[in-house]
């Protein structure tokens, strides 16, 4: 497709960054493109959702309202963000928040995107010490030692650079805290025998079971069981940590939708994958001394 807005950016290119609606509906493909009606976004729509969810909870509705864009658009952005949490990428986690309060509104739910705790980009790394209680696993069955900032500062000067985070603070944050260190799959991690901060990290990130269900009420929990079989050491040496961060989130995510609603055969099933995947992470426990 050779046209192009007046600035000379091709239509094609308007397209793939999400920027140009046609009839209240975002164009994905050439065909969806109506040349004799169709207006041009400053920004791709999904980054301005984003920003705005950064700034405080929507709904659904107040986001078509604002963009002058068909609910269903709104939504498939919403679910995808959810679904993939590729935020956390740049420190962000997407979650259902509550619903709206208002009159003749509340059946509409709010969605936020939250930033990852500075606590939880230091001490919990996977996030399984605060969403599935790795913590009190640690400390009853896993040598814990004084940090030697040496051994782990490359992992975490990578995620410095990855959440502009300054070094300085973070170690810092170690030494002030007299951090201490775990032997993982990855090598050796800061951990703090302090589950206050975990819990403080786990309500951060956590989302009400009441909302869960639009995520977890349609899932096969079979499937979805079988791919936490799948994982064995070597897939998780591949993984990135985001990804890690992805699976720890889902299953804990599971785990609370199906004590909430009393699923207890699932919920058996689940919790061996927890313990499972703890002891992938770690796996030569040793009798903590």
């Amino acid at each position: 497709m050779e046209p192009s807005d007046g600035d000379g950016i091709s239509i094609d290119h308007l397209i793939a960054e999400l920027r140009i609606i046609c009839n209240h509906r975002i164009v994905k493909s050439g065909s969806d493109w109506d040349p004799t009606s169709y207006r041009i976004l400053q920004e791709p729509i999904d980054e301005s959702i984003i920003a705005d969810l950064i700034g405080g909870p929507w709904t659904v509705p107040e986001l078509a309202e604002k963009y002058g864009i068909e609910r269903n658009d709104i939504d498939d952005i919403l679910h995808m963000l959810i679904k993939h949490q590729d935020l956390l990428e740049i420190g962000y986690l997407a979650r259902r928040v509550g619903w709206d309060e208002r009159p003749g509104h509340n059946t509409y739910v709010r969605y936020t995107v939250r930033p990852v705790p500075f606590e939880a980009r230091i001490y919990d790394l996977f996030f399984g010490c605060s969403l599935l209680d790795w913590h009190s696993h640690i400390l009853s069955e896993i040598d814990i030692v004084p940090v030697d900032t040496g051994e782990f500062t490359s992992i975490i000067q990578n995620l410095c650079e990855i959440w502009q985070m300054p070094l300085t603070k973070v170690l810092d944050s170690l030494e002030e805290r007299d951090s201490l260190c775990i032997q993982s799959i990855f090598g050796p991690v800061p951990f703090s025998k302090d589950c206050k901060i975990y819990e403080n990290i786990q309500h951060s990130l956590d989302e009400d079971p009441e909302l869960l269900k639009y995520s977890y009420f349609r899932l096969n929990f079979q499937n979805f069981i079988n791919d936490y079989r799948a994982l064995n050491h070597r897939h998780i040496e591949l993984m990135s940590i985001f990804d890690i961060q992805r699976y720890v989130i889902r299953l804990h995510d599971a785990i609370t939708y199906c004590s909430h609603y009393e699923d207890a055969r699932t919920l058996k099933k689940l919790l061996t994958q927890k313990r499972r995947l703890f002891n992938l992470f770690f796996s030569k426990p040793t009798q903590h001394r």
